[in-house]
């Protein structure tokens, strides 16, 4: 039986000085047709939150000066 949803979650912490940090966590659900690669949907999809996290982070990162 092949799987016919794929769900990734990433997360990172961050963190901001004086002892403090802060978490994100960025996550998404895809819905795979019959004929694609699991593991080709996978690292796509990772690619794709990775971009999400860092423009976070770049975010988060320039508020906090």
């Amino acid at each position: 039986m092949k799987p016919v949803q794929l769900t990734v979650n990433i997360s990172q912490k961050i963190n901001m000085g004086n002892f403090e940090s802060k978490g994100i966590v960025i996550g998404a659900s895809v819905s795979l047709e019959e004929s694609e690669d699991l593991q080709e949907a996978k690292t796509e999809l990772c690619q794709k939150l990775k971009q999400f996290l860092d423009y976070e982070i770049k975010q988060l990162k320039g508020a906090s000066k």
